[in-house]
């Protein structure tokens, strides 16, 4: 984490080996302290050495300079690092006993009484962390309609009505499952329907062009769509 928020790794992105030197060149950095800290990745995988404190990428450390995967280790790091830190404490505290309230769980303790969705909607900076990298977690993966025979087992759900709502993706974050069950399966007259609580959904705009309707909601509360409904289905939650 340190490597990437100083911008070590991205000066190395385009392929050319460097020295500490030269990355401190570039960066500011004190190169004995950049030489430290690359004998840990090099030593670990995360880059490659290519002489004396003379550094080069690897498919490792491309994948770790995705933006998604950059925000899935900060999220980690800031948000999830500070509640390891706090864990032993919080857990004397309380007599050694499971959390029974996300309210007063370790998460919350650790972040002045805000648990993780709470946070993120005070503060839309760290959200947008943790929902960039739950959209990059999800890329590649299969996902519910690559298996499920959905023409046929909804067939006469399909294309019915503008009024009629086919798919509700329940905790479905910015809506990237439907967005690829449109983009694999078309535009279709039904509507689908993303909920989420609201710092999660992406805004509308972004979900207009695939025919989506974000919609606030927890799901710990009744759903709120019912009725007209021809078929939900609930997403595993990552």
């Amino acid at each position: 984490m340190v490597a990437l928020k100083a911008g070590w790794l991205a000066v190395l992105a385009d392929g050319h080996p460097k020295t500490a030197a030269d990355i401190a060149a570039i960066t500011g950095g004190e190169p004995e302290l950049i030489a430290r800290i690359m004998r840990v990745l090099t030593a670990t995988g995360v880059l490659d050495e290519h002489g004396v404190r003379t550094y080069a990428v690897n498919p490792v450390s491309r994948t770790l300079l995705d933006p998604g995967w950059t925000n899935g280790l900060k999220h980690f790091f800031d948000h999830g690092g500070p509640v390891l830190l706090n864990l032993p404490d919080y857990l004397a505290r309380n007599g050694y006993k499971v959390p029974q309230d996300v309210k007063t769980g370790p998460f919350a303790d650790t972040w002045g009484g805000k648990n993780s969705w709470a946070l993120f909607e005070a503060e839309p900076a760290r959200g947008e962390v943790f929902h960039s990298f739950m959209e990059k977690w999800k890329e590649g993966l299969t996902i519910w309609f690559d298996k499920y025979p959905f023409e046929v087992q909804l067939s006469d759900a399909y294309d019915v009505s503008d009024d009629v709502v086919l798919l509700v993706d329940v905790g479905g974050g910015r809506g990237h499952v439907l967005q690829e069950f449109v983009k694999q399966r078309g535009r279709r007259k039904n509507r689908l329907i993303v909920q989420d609580v609201p710092g999660a959904l992406s805004p509308a705009e972004k979900l207009q062009p695939f025919g989506i309707e974000a919609m606030a909601y927890n799901f710990f509360t009744p759903q709120p769509v019912k009725g007209e409904t021809r078929d939900s289905y609930l997403t595993e939650k990552s």
